[in-house]
């Protein structure tokens, strides 16, 4: 079967459309369709606690690292791309912007994909913040795995992944929903420069 064929078959199975599965990694046991992201709420996986409440507004946060990266936590966040989707191919030089949903200090989603530069990066998150209630949600079964990983998406790209020991439950409160943290979000156009050593 070749690559196109696999992506069809996984995509009639899935409910997810072949563009997408074709940009989601090989390496998870299974993608389902999780529905619209208004349909999930975001929780800490140990204790299933909500990540965040009304009174703290959510952000979206921007980490630039020269290129290639060294750093043990941004080396975690590259494993997670290449886990969860197809990943692209990382620089020898310049540097990578990473954007990650944050309620307070602690991020519980990151993009997809890191950006080049500051600008691409905070273009790309104001346009998230803008079509926050037309994202979907695709879950992915790991093995060894109880409680999926998850892939916020527009139908055809993957636009962020949960970070690990963040899961979601399903909610009927809007207000606690995903799509409620991301249309809420402010859009921090500064990055944290971490530099290399």
């Amino acid at each position: 079967m070749t690559e196109q064929e696999v992506a069809r078959a996984t995509a009639s199975s899935s409910g997810l459309s072949a563009k997408l599965v074709a940009k989601l990694s090989p390496h998870v046991a299974r993608w389902v369709d999780g529905g619209p992201a208004s349909d999930w709420e975001p929780v800490h996986s140990r204790f299933a606690k909500p990540v965040g409440t009304s009174d703290k507004r959510p952000q979206l946060v921007f980490t630039r690292v020269p290129c290639p990266p060294t750093e043990p936590a941004i080396e975690r966040w590259l494993d997670l791309e290449r886990q969860l989707v197809v990943p692209r191919e990382v620089p020898e030089d310049g540097a990578l912007v990473f954007t990650r949903l944050a309620v307070g200090r602690r991020a519980f989603a990151i993009a997809a994909h890191p950006r080049a530069d500051l600008a691409a990066a905070t273009e790309r998150a104001k346009r998230l913040v803008n079509r926050a209630g037309r994202l979907q949600v695709a879950l992915g079964f790991l093995d060894r795995e109880l409680a999926p990983a998850w892939v916020l998406h527009d139908g055809n790209d993957p636009v962020m992944m949960g970070l690990p020991q963040h899961h979601l439950v399903p909610t009927r409160d809007p207000s606690a929903s995903l799509v409620a943290f991301l249309s809420r979000a402010r859009v921090k156009a500064q990055a944290h420069d971490v530099t290399a050593d």
